[in-house]
């Protein structure tokens, strides 16, 4: 009903605050969907899971007012980062939540609490903004990282390669969506040229560490992760990018090696590790993948 009248192209001169009352808010969906739970549990002897239908209401709830950059509603991008590349139920999930904990009040302990499985949980985590601020790279990095996490799965620990996978294969669809043109205004300011070439180092770097994950053998991973290994130690072929990798380091390969002008400006503007300058902090050999969380 919420969706159908106030996302109607014939609509749009809405009062807010008319909005406003028929917005559901977070614990109103959550008050609804463990009455709907309960009431499911006693006709029909199952539990409800969350699914697409709780999906959509939290996504398009939550994200209601915010807009593109040419006043459409911003709900499109998520449903296309969701549907994109994929034909996985539980990435379209993540997909379309992929912004909820970033810019709503909604938490990942909220999401945990309505019921979400934890690979679902796990995999927003890794494409969710956290305390990185302006520096996107860090977020990148950390993001790239999340391939080394064990999931939780019926009460399991393990290290589960499609599951490890869903949250950069679904930053991968956000970094595609945010660089195509319907998402960007016609006129390019500079910060918006950064902003593209920091989504393409980005794309490249997630991509390589997808490659790495697809040639690592599980006992590798679990060496990895028990620390008695190193993610370089199991790089294979001609592939040098591996979880946990300083973003800079990439940058040094091509296409990135010819223009170490442009690479500076870069750091300078997404990594805590450099000024302004693009110059390296003195606490940057502090800061390597023994002291990244993983």
């Amino acid at each position: 009903y919420v969706l159908l009248r106030f996302s109607s192209p014939y609509n749009k001169n809405y009062e807010q605050k008319e909005a406003m009352d028929n917005m559901f808010s977070k614990q109103q969906i959550k008050e609804q969907w463990f009455k709907t739970r309960q009431e499911h549990f006693e006709t029909k002897g199952e539990m409800l899971k969350p699914d697409l239908h709780l999906t959509m209401i939290i996504a398009a709830s939550s994200l209601f007012f915010q807009r593109q950059w040419n006043g459409d509603e911003y709900n499109w991008h998520p449903i296309e980062v969701g549907i994109m590349n994929t034909q996985s139920g539980r990435k379209k999930l993540i997909g379309f939540l992929h912004d909820v904990v970033e810019d709503s009040d909604w938490t990942l302990d909220d999401l945990r609490e309505v019921g979400y499985d934890e690979r679902i949980v796990q995999g927003i985590e890794a494409v969710t903004k956290l305390d990185e601020g302006k520096n996107y790279f860090d977020f990148v990095e950390r993001c790239g990282l999340s391939v080394l996490k064990e999931v939780i799965y019926e009460g399991k620990s393990f290290w589960d390669r499609g599951s490890v996978l869903d949250g950069i294969e679904t930053k991968m669809s956000d970094l595609d969506h945010n660089s195509q043109g319907v998402r960007s205004p016609g006129f390019k300011s500079q910060r918006q040229i950064d902003k593209g070439d920091a989504y393409n180092v980005s794309y490249y770097y997630l991509l390589g560490i997808k490659k790495y994950i697809t040639q690592l053998r599980n006992d590798e991973a679990e060496a990895i992760i028990a620390g008695q290994a190193h993610p370089r130690d199991f790089v294979k072929d001609d592939n040098h990018v591996y979880p946990g990798m300083p973003i800079e380091d990439f940058m040094r390969r091509e296409p990135y090696s010819g223009n170490q002008t442009r690479v500076k400006e870069l750091l300078g503007t997404f990594s805590s590790r450099f000024n302004d300058a693009g110059e390296p902090l003195r606490s940057v050999a502090k800061r390597r993948f023994a002291k990244m969380a993983l």
